[in-house]
């Protein structure tokens, strides 16, 4: 991506998907990963609950996961009784990403206003982006009404229609976490906590 697209003069900046995280990550202190609907959301649980979570694509998961002796994420759909899975639901009584039909990114709106917080709440004194001030705007335009907001986009009408309508509604609550989710040597654990149950 062109140097243009990194946004480096300004201290808080905005971009979708690897190769825009790519972009707007060098000189960076912190790169912020939103997906409200599933990572996020599950993410920031299952730290709270002392679970690490190694990020990790792909059909070689499963080796990874025997490797390191962790509980594989299964996705949404295949999670039973006993399962891990995307869904935040799966880590309250623990026992893909989201792409078009051609593989291309789609991007949702939940995940803008998601940035879009994120980006008011360390706003405070910080250069914005042009890019990163739009997504500050779309979340105010439904900091009012998130809960509903959330449930009738595409994304949450379609996992409220196969039975995730509890995804949403978990995902659309606000500053309820006492977690902050921190890579750490491959893993994501608790920015004041060591590693714990291992998931990947």
């Amino acid at each position: 991506m062109n140097a243009v697209c990194g946004q480096a003069a300004y201290d808080l900046r905005f971009d979708w998907g690897p190769s825009g995280a790519a972009a707007v990550a060098p000189g960076a202190a912190v790169v912020v990963v939103v997906d409200v609907l599933s990572f996020t959301t599950t993410l920031a649980l299952a730290v709270e609950r002392d679970i690490a979570v190694m990020p990790f694509p792909g059909r070689d998961a499963k080796e990874l996961a025997a490797e390191h002796d962790a509980t594989l994420a299964v996705g949404r759909s295949e999670a039973g009784p006993g399962k891990i899975s995307l869904s935040p639901r799966s880590l309250l009584d623990p026992p893909a990403g989201v792409r078009r039909p051609d593989g291309g990114l789609r991007p949702a709106v939940e995940d803008l206003w998601g940035a879009g917080a994120v980006i008011d709440a360390l706003a405070g004194g910080r250069s914005i982006s042009p890019e990163a001030a739009a997504a500050r705007t779309a979340y105010a335009s439904v900091a009012g009404s998130v809960s509903d907001s959330l449930s009738s986009t595409g994304s949450g009408v379609e996992l409220a229609a196969i039975g995730f309508g509890s995804d949403v509604a978990m995902a659309a609550e606000e500053s309820v976490s006492r977690a902050v989710p921190v890579l750490r040597g491959g893993w994501f654990v608790d920015g004041g906590s060591g590693r714990a149950e291992p998931l990947v």
